[in-house]
């Protein structure tokens, strides 16, 4: 063989070396980055249906809510259970309880019919804008509905939302039902704000038991109730993926969708989100195919450089030079990315220590990057809101996995802590030995935020801040069970505000929720700092005490509430006086559980009515002989 022969051979051998070395390197370095982007694109889709999915089950919540609170107003339940009872008649029920629920229905802003039924389904009284439209069948359902109803003197059909609630009698058995309907305007922004997943997106709200689907039309804005259809047809679960609802599958067409499903716990309903596939991942697949035509452009210059630097010996020198050159290019166009790039990166060493940290981490931490350098980085790690076993559980993911992601709190250079979704990948050497960390960190104050403020809305009164009627419930059920352990006392105060409608109607709704406002402010000044407050609704309050001595001091807490609300307030530049009556009972005097507390103070509260308003009283004591 020739000189000139093996050196083609060489050279041959060499740059088919060098391709194929590229090749595995492109296919190695593109499969983990689309995996990863992939499954980054597929959590934020599925973050962002969680969302959309918690919204409408906070609406669902809220008309259900609303309802029960129509349902609980004391008086004209009271004046039901007469009727019930047969001491009123059907026209003095219906004269005595029209203006009022007419009154509570006028707060109701999306409120279009509300029917009170009897306890044996006959109906009472129908009030409401649409009242009269409705067809004379409405039935009572146990959750809530989408129910579609002929309107416009029974030529066309709309939508409303269906929900009811038992009315309670003073022994707590059903006297009655209250139906009431809502339009379906609060839900319409949930259908429509997809900007995020694509105009192609669909949308459904599925009846889990009755196999239907509510469906919107934008350029109309009308809604309608149509079969499951394609929602989720044909679909099955992404991998590993099922729990968190994803699916994946192709259509009978041929096309291949993204679906998110979240279940309305405890409605009936279904959330789910339908996107093709192509429009979901169109931005993915394009930077992957961008990284992939790199990598084969680089390997074919490689190739190419390899052969050169093989040539004749007086080009050797030339040939190194030119591949010492690309290499720096390469290196610069990868400290251009890691300096660049918006997340925050940082390289430590496989204790931890800092190498190098780009100016993301820099400006995410507000702290000197440079400084950082040889120092630790669990230093800036806040282990007192992070998980006590957050080093041991990230280790241990390290070597079983290389990698680990979870969220992370770190202490900024103000004082201030941050929470942060961090990814590290590990870096190994020929060997298997590791090397490096590679930590990537995105903030994520901002959706903790939003997070919290969802909890608060599930938990307290949108318009006093008090704890609302969910709440309340909880709260009375943990103090039975820390009273019933130690042996001590506490007392449930029932608190309607005496005088509160004439205010309300002479200077408007407005003026009526400042003035309930105002209440809440002075009921909060006027308790234990340990003593709980908070609105059941409308004007009605409800009070749950810290220990008592004795049920005396529910006395001198009703005393000091009573004198509070007897000041004048000033609402709209008037001073405006009202009152307030308390029904009181002490736990274990009058009640052990939950429910007979609060019917008992609702009981004492009546005996106040009915006494001339404006002081206290008592329950009357439990009969041993009976259940609590």
């Amino acid at each position: 063989m020739t000189i000139t022969q093996q050196r083609r051979r060489i050279v041959t051998s060499v740059v088919l070396a060098v391709l194929l070395t590229g090749l595995v390197v492109a296919v190695a370095a593109s499969l983990p980055l689309f995996s990863q982007i992939q499954a980054q694109k597929t959590q934020t889709g599925a973050a962002g249906a969680a969302a959309r999915g918690v919204a409408f089950a906070s609406e669902f919540a809220r008309f259900q809510d609303i309802a029960q609170q129509t349902a609980s107003r004391s008086e004209v339940a009271a004046r039901l259970e007469s009727y019930v009872q047969g001491n009123v008649t059907r026209d003095e029920l219906v004269r005595y309880s029209a203006p009022r629920l007419s009154d509570a229905l006028e707060r109701i802003a999306d409120a279009q019919a509300m029917l009170r039924l009897d306890h044996q389904g006959r109906e009472l009284l129908r009030l409401g804008p649409l009242a009269e439209q409705l067809p004379a069948e409405v039935t009572v359902s146990d959750r809530v509905e989408i129910r579609a109803y002929p309107v416009d003197d029974g030529e066309n059909s709309s939508l409303f939302v269906v929900t009811s609630a038992p009315v309670h009698g003073r022994d707590g058995h059903v006297v009655g039902h209250d139906v009431l309907l809502f339009s379906m305007d609060a839900l319409k922004p949930l259908f429509v704000d997809v900007d995020e997943l694509g105009s192609t997106t669909t949308i459904c709200l599925v009846d889990r038991q009755r196999g239907k689907r509510v469906a919107y039309d934008p350029s109309s804005g009308v809604f309608s109730l149509r079969p499951l259809g394609d929602c989720l047809d044909g679909l099955d679960p992404a991998g590993e993926r099922a729990s968190t609802m994803i699916f994946t599958g192709t259509d009978d067409s041929g096309v291949r969708h993204v679906s998110f499903l979240y279940p309305l716990e405890g409605a009936g309903w279904d959330f789910r989100i339908r996107t093709p596939a192509s429009t979901f991942y169109s931005g993915l697949c394009r930077d992957v195919a961008f990284v992939l035509l790199t990598l084969v452009a680089l390997m074919l210059a490689a190739g190419w450089l390899t052969s050169r630097m093989l040539g004749p010996l007086l080009h050797r020198l030339a040939g190194q030079a030119e591949l010492i050159e690309q290499a720096n290019v390469n290196l610069l166009e990868a400290a251009s990315v890691f300096e660049q790039s918006q997340e925050a990166i940082v390289i430590t060493d496989r204790d931890g220590v800092v190498i190098r940290a780009n100016p993301g981490f820099t400006e995410m931490l507000v702290i000197d990057a440079g400084k950082q350098v040889g120092a630790s980085l669990l230093d800036l790690v806040d282990f007192d809101r992070s998980d006590d076993d957050l080093m041991e559980h990230i280790i241990r993911r390290i070597r079983v996995d290389d990698a680990w992601q979870g969220e992370v709190w770190y202490k900024r250079a103000d004082g201030s802590a941050l929470p942060a979704l961090q990814t590290i990948s590990a870096v190994r050497d020929s060997d298997g030995n590791l090397i490096r960390l590679i930590h990537v960190f995105n903030d994520i104050s901002e959706r903790m935020r939003a997070e919290r403020h969802m909890q608060r809305l599930a938990h307290y009164d949108e318009l006093t801040g008090l704890p609302n009627r969910p709440s309340l419930e909880k709260s009375l059920a943990d103090s039975i069970t820390h009273a019933a352990r130690r042996g001590v006392q506490f007392a449930v105060l029932f608190l309607d505000l005496d005088k509160f409608k004439p205010v309300n109607d002479s200077l408007g709704h407005q003026a009526g929720d400042h003035l309930l406002k105002r209440v809440g402010q002075r009921l909060r000044n006027s308790v234990r700092s340990r003593d709980i407050v908070g609105r059941l609704g409308g004007d009605e309050f409800l009070l749950i005490t810290d220990d008592l001595r004795g049920a005396d001091d529910a006395g001198v807490i009703a005393d000091k509430i009573i004198d509070s609300l007897k000041k004048p307030f000033q609402v709209d530049q008037e001073s405006v006086e009202i009152g307030v009556s308390i029904g009181i009972a002490v736990y274990p005097v009058h009640g052990s559980t939950s429910e007979a507390l609060v019917n008992a103070a609702d009981k004492a509260l009546y005996t106040v009515k009915n006494g001339g308003r404006g002081f206290y009283a008592f329950a009357d004591p439990v009969n041993s002989n009976s259940h609590a």
